[in-house]
């Protein structure tokens, strides 16, 4: 099937499928709810070979704080380049603080998403062996897209109001109006 440039642009800007949904989430009754959030050292681990982006900032300051405390009259001529000093650092830093903050993306293997353990090898809706949560691969995959929504996603079912109960919706009769309702 070929698709016209219009469609296919309106489909590369809708968000793909959800391929599953926290209110399929089966937890123990006495489960605490917690979440798997990479520390920081683990979030350097994840980003591999892109922790050089952190590299051009780290370097500019230390050159800085080295300039300056050689030459302590020169560090208002190193103020005077303040717009490029922002942008050499500023770029590269915000690169990598997005890098870190989405590192949950960057593991490849199957893991618990309450623990964050390994589970490679394990079969499909077992109990994790760390925290004992059962867990799903499409619900591992739908969260390794977006942690953070996620989680907001599962609070949000967690707080639904109560179903209530069905009620018989018959006719009501009533004085007719002078305006024919």
């Amino acid at each position: 099937m070929h698709l016209d440039p219009a469609n296919r642009r309106l489909e590369e800007q809708l968000p793909p499928p959800n391929l599953a949904s926290p209110a399929q989430m089966r937890l123990p009754a006495d489960a605490e709810l917690r979440w798997y959030k990479p520390t920081f050292v683990e979030s350097l681990g994840l980003m591999g070979w892109r922790i050089i982006y952190f590299l051009p900032g780290v370097i500019i300051l230390l050159g800085m704080l080295i300039w300056i405390s050689l030459h302590p009259q020169s560090g208002f001529m190193v103020l005077g380049y303040w717009k490029l000093l922002i942008i050499l650092i500023a770029v590269p830093s915000g690169v990598a603080i997005r890098l870190a903050k989405n590192s949950v993306r960057l593991r490849s293997e199957p893991f618990c998403i309450h623990c964050g353990y390994d589970l490679t090898g394990l079969p499909d809706k077992h109990p994790c062996p760390e925290c004992g949560v059962p867990f799903d691969l499409a619900l591992i995959e739908e969260y390794k897209r977006d942690p953070h929504w996620f989680i907001e996603r599962q609070r949000y079912h967690l707080n639904l109001p109560e179903a209530q109960t069905p009620f018989v919706a018959g006719s009501v009769r009533s004085a007719r109006r002078r305006d024919g309702t």
